[in-house]
């Protein structure tokens, strides 16, 4: 199951803080790469594409 931060806190202090350290259980920053919001913007400029930014 994959949580946003708030509900990750609700588990925790719903669960208790054994919560983090149980099998399966890890931060989505421990496994994946921080993306910088503008790559996007920058792929789509090296394509020749342009991404209109919402208002």
């Amino acid at each position: 199951m994959y949580m946003d931060p708030s509900f990750g806190q609700m588990m925790t202090e719903q669960l208790g803080p054994a919560f983090a350290s149980l099998p399966g259980v890890s931060r989505i920053s421990d496994s994946a790469p921080s993306i910088d919001k503008h790559d996007a913007y920058k792929f789509a400029a090296a394509r020749g594409l342009t991404i209109t930014p919402p208002a």
